[in-house]
């Protein structure tokens, strides 16, 4: 998907808490007990809990990211989750698969499903 969309990040910094990365039990607990006010990545050895709401309290260690040199790719699955909350929450569209990202999007005239069925005669499955 980013293959298409031309980025370019402006030279920022941001606030984040981190946690040393134990297991995916840990991971998915996190995510999910976070998931309506931070974006939580596993990095490497650690996980990045960054808040997207403000005033969202951090979670974990403090740490200051960039979003050049080491911290571009934390960057990018940040842009990645916005790209995903915008999609699934505003637009209503489904997520298939995470790796890779595919999207259906259930919007009237862009519904894939709505315009098979549409067909005269409908195809067949097997």
């Amino acid at each position: 998907m980013f293959n298409y969309l031309p980025v370019q990040f402006a030279e920022a910094s941001f606030d984040a808490g981190t946690f040393p990365y134990e297991s995916s039990e840990q991971l998915e607990g996190l995510r999910t007990r976070l998931a309506k006010t931070h974006t939580v990545i596993r990095l490497q050895d650690q996980v990045v809990c960054v808040p997207f709401v403000s005033d969202s309290e951090l979670v974990g260690d403090p740490v200051t990211f960039g979003t050049d040199g080491p911290d571009l790719l934390l960057a990018t699955r940040l842009l990645q989750a916005a790209l995903i909350r915008v999609l699934t929450k505003k637009w209503k569209f489904s997520l298939r698969k995470l790796k890779p990202l595919t999207f259906v999007s259930r919007l009237r005239g862009r519904d894939l499903m709505e315009k098979v069925l549409s067909l005269d005669p409908p195809p067949e499955f097997e």
